[in-house]
């Protein structure tokens, strides 16, 4: 069934972005249907709050900007 992690944006909690099969890390980079997310924080309810990822992020993580 999966770890069932509810993802919502940080700044907009009440907007769910994905449920993730796994417990991800604070500082992760996450790509869910072409969009890059930073995970900001964990809470103890199987939810975590991410933001968009920044160019420098996703760079990291692929090796190219985005454009």
């Amino acid at each position: 069934m999966g770890y069932g992690m509810k993802m919502y944006h940080k700044f907009r909690p009440e907007a769910l972005i994905s449920t993730l099969n796994y417990k991800p890390k604070a500082g992760d980079i996450i790509q869910i249907d072409g969009e890059f997310y930073k995970v900001d924080s964990l809470e103890k309810d199987k939810r975590c709050h991410a933001v968009y990822a920044s160019n420098q992020d996703i760079y990291q993580v692929t090796g190219s900007y985005p454009g």
